[in-house]
């Protein structure tokens, strides 16, 4: 009792200065930001009427089990989880949907149409369906007309009637449909503001001239689109109020340009190596860094944004996939711009590079216009012990992951590599010793540490223009009775010209890859600026 009676003072105390101090409030939980998942870009596209997916490396490549079909122009949902495609089916073309996780396909439309319609098979116009940005519908040409229908099939609706159109493209925002329309003997691209019905031409060909293939870039700014002039075929880009006409490839054979979801490259099919076998491709979007993805054939590509987390080839959506609103346009009342039509070169140059100089070149680079005062010093030529012999099987296979994983790897320290330089006038001439698997253009892993190394060098030229040429090893009368080792050379050209873009992230704009008798092109506008040639042996 005692005790207690004790404490009774204490107690009071307490009493007294805790209630005459304010407690602070609590402050709310803070949810933390939420960070984009690591991803992977993929491009989805068909070969031989199948449905196959690649990395964008072109190292990683399988066939999707959508496949079975005669499958034509594919496109992705807003989510990447479903693909919309046509499809023959006993004789029929119609609508399928596949979802690719659940690994099911669906059946949306029974037209009946046979494969009569040629559009329906026409790569420069591509005549892919159109999601909008909900996934909930598809916008899609049959019949002359365009189409609306549910993603599960149902719910038919008629969009545009009163004409002939094809290939249906919608904006981020689902506002404004683009598409081509045959008028006056000639197809150009319209846009129209669905809800009003409001229509203006893009695009003012003439009947010569066949517009095609209309994709929208992520932020509502810029359409592409596939020319046919005659018997060749580029992707241009253009506004949605028909300014800025731009011609990105010059090569006559490309077609089908899609975005990227950060609108940052655009991926395309070209035949430009062989018109009788096309490849995808990959641009930035000015139209710099082209080079080839797939090496076994390939067209109608769609580009998919996949989780890194995530089983392939289940996509999901990464935070930072952000579409902006399409910003207003005002339709111009009158008729489009008006093009001219550029000047199309007779024949493939056939200008020789630069003779090399009869005396040897100075072990000092001449300084370059625009870098440090100080001059960069020449490679030195390092050899490294040559790589193991071509594995076969599953140590082929082993090695092929290998390659993968080292080229992935953040590589502070690396080995020597075997790189050699040499200043002819204003090129710079590198050497670089590459090994290749067996009859094919896969770079070997121990090669991996000779590119990095040139891609350091390659990095204090940004403005300079960049040749990669390949040479394949051999007596020369084997090289002209053998049409298939020069395509080897230029695959192999582009495979490390490839490499240097995607892995070692080279900022090089104007690149090219050659084969082994392909001319060296006069790139060099600016003969103060240097020419960078990459020759691949």
């Amino acid at each position: 009792m005692r005790r207690s009676s004790s404490l009774l003072p204490l107690l009071i105390l307490s009493i007294i200065f805790s209630g005459g101090c304010k407690k602070s409030p609590s402050q709310p939980a803070v949810s933390p930001a939420p960070t984009a998942l690591p991803y992977s870009d993929q491009i989805l596209y068909t070969s031989g009427g199948q449905l196959y997916l690649t990395s964008l490396d072109g190292e990683q490549t399988k066939k999707l089990s959508a496949a079975g079909r005669n499958i034509w122009f594919p496109s992705v949902s807003p989510d990447y989880t479903r693909l919309a495609f046509w499809a023959a089916s006993n004789g029929f073309h119609e609508l399928w949907a596949y979802d690719i996780a659940g690994d099911s396909l669906r059946q949306l439309t029974f037209f009946n149409q046979k494969l009569a319609q040629a559009h329906l098979q026409n790569f420069n116009l591509h005549n892919a369906p159109a999601w909008e940005p909900d996934g909930r519908r598809i916008v899609f040409s049959q019949a002359d007309k365009l189409w609306s229908v549910d993603a599960e099939g149902f719910n038919l609706e008629t969009v545009l009637s009163d004409g002939v159109f094809y290939a249906p493209s919608l904006s981020p925002d689902g506002k404004l449909l683009a598409y081509v329309s045959e008028r006056d003997q000639a197809r150009n691209l319209f846009i129209r503001r669905l809800g009003t019905n409001e229509e203006w031409p893009v695009t003012a060909f003439p009947y010569t001239h066949s517009a095609g293939s209309p994709s929208w870039s992520p932020d509502g700014s810029l359409l592409a689109f596939a020319l046919v002039a005659g018997e060749q075929v580029d992707i241009w880009v253009v506004r949605p109020d028909g300014e800025q006409l731009r011609r990105l490839t010059q090569d006559g054979y490309s077609n089908s340009p899609v975005w990227s979801p950060d609108g940052q490259r655009l991926a395309f099919a070209s035949g430009r190596q062989d018109p009788y076998h096309w490849e995808i491709w990959v641009m930035n979007r000015d139209g710099g860094g082209q080079f080839a993805v797939t090496r076994n054939g390939g067209s109608s590509p769609v580009w998919i944004r996949m989780s890194k987390q995530a089983a392939s080839p289940a996509p999901i959506v990464v935070a930072t996939r952000v579409q902006s609103a399409t910003p207003a346009i005002s339709p111009k009342p009158t008729a489009a711009p008006t093009y001219k039509p550029t000047a199309q070169p007779t024949a493939k140059p056939t200008a020789k590079p630069t003779a090399k100089p009869t005396a040897k070149p100075t072990p000092q680079p001449t300084p370059r216009p625009t870098a440090k005062p100080t001059p960069r010093p020449a490679v030195k030529s390092v050899t490294t012990p040559a790589p193991a012999a071509t594995a076969t099987g599953g140590e082929e296979e082993a090695e092929y992951e290998e390659y993968e994983e080292y080229a992935d790897e953040d590589q502070a320290v690396l080995p020597e590599a075997d790189l050699g330089a040499a200043v002819e006038g204003n090129r710079i001439v590198f050497t670089p010793k590459i090994e290749f698997y067996f009859a094919k253009d896969m770079i070997k892993p121990g090669s991996l540490p000779t590119l990095k190394q040139l891609a350091e060098e390659l990095d204090a030229y940004p403005d300079a223009s960049l040749v990669v040429k390949g040479y394949m090893r051999g007596p020369g009368f084997l090289k002209k009775i053998l049409p298939i080792l020069k395509t080897l050379s230029r695959a192999r050209a582009n495979s490390v010209l490839r490499h240097l873009i995607v892995n070692e992230k080279i900022r090089q704009i104007n690149v090219t890859a050659l084969g082994e008798t392909d001319p060296v092109p006069d790139v060099a506008r600016n003969q103060e600026k240097p020419v960078l040639i990459v020759e691949v042996k």
